[in-house]
């Protein structure tokens, strides 16, 4: 589990720790590890080398009086209202209170969660069980397209691409053309056995 240390930190554990081992001077250890003199003395008189928490150690609001506060808990305690419902009540007899000063104020009283009461809530249901159930299961069709319409479609290709060369006279296109219309690697895949594409120039008249 990582350390979890304070913004403004400049030490970790493992250097708290050694500070409170060693028996160097402050002066000597502040140089050592580049931290100011207080800092090592403070860490020199712990016994322990997590943070102390921050904040006010008596945890007052700067709203609401200590008579205010006895109030709200009184209440909260001998009614068991709702959040909004206290504050819709208390706000008659104080008027500058809000939700979020109500809220804060009854957890810092322990109060904030109201006690369950039995028949509040449905009672927890275990889902139905259906025993093992029998799926049946369709193969899916798949369309399945002979080798010989995928060849013939292949040489339709290639035919064409010599006849529009020729019609435009071989120095007026680029052999990339007729490679982009029909690459050199796909004519040999599609390529009938026995037959060469330039033998069926006249099969497209």
């Amino acid at each position: 589990m990582g350390q979890v240390l304070h913004g403004s930190a400049t030490t970790t554990e493992a250097v708290r720790r050694a500070i409170q081992h060693r028996q160097e001077s402050l002066r000597a250890l502040a140089k050592r590890y580049g931290i100011n003199q207080k800092t090592v003395a403070k860490w020199k008189k712990r016994t322990s080398v997590a943070d102390l928490p921050t904040g006010p150690r008596e945890p007052t609001s700067t709203v609401l009086s200590i008579e205010e506060e006895a109030i709200i808990i009184a209440f909260r305690r001998h009614t068991l209202l709702p959040l909004d419902d206290c504050l819709y009540a208390l706000q008659a007899t104080i008027p500058h209170l809000t939700r979020s000063s109500l809220h804060r104020c009854l957890q810092r009283h322990g109060v904030s969660r109201l006690p369950e009461v039995e028949g509040d809530k449905e009672p927890k249901r275990r889902f139905k069980s259906y025993g093992r159930q029998r799926v049946n299961t369709i193969p899916s069709r798949t369309a399945v397209v002979p080798d010989r319409l995928v060849h013939e479609d292949a040489v339709v290709v290639g035919i064409q691409a010599q006849q529009r060369k020729r019609h435009l006279g071989a120095e007026s296109i680029n052999d990339s053309d007729n490679e982009r219309l029909f690459p050199d690697k796909r004519r040999r895949a599609f390529r009938p056995a026995g037959r060469d594409v330039g033998e069926n120039k006249n099969m497209g008249k």
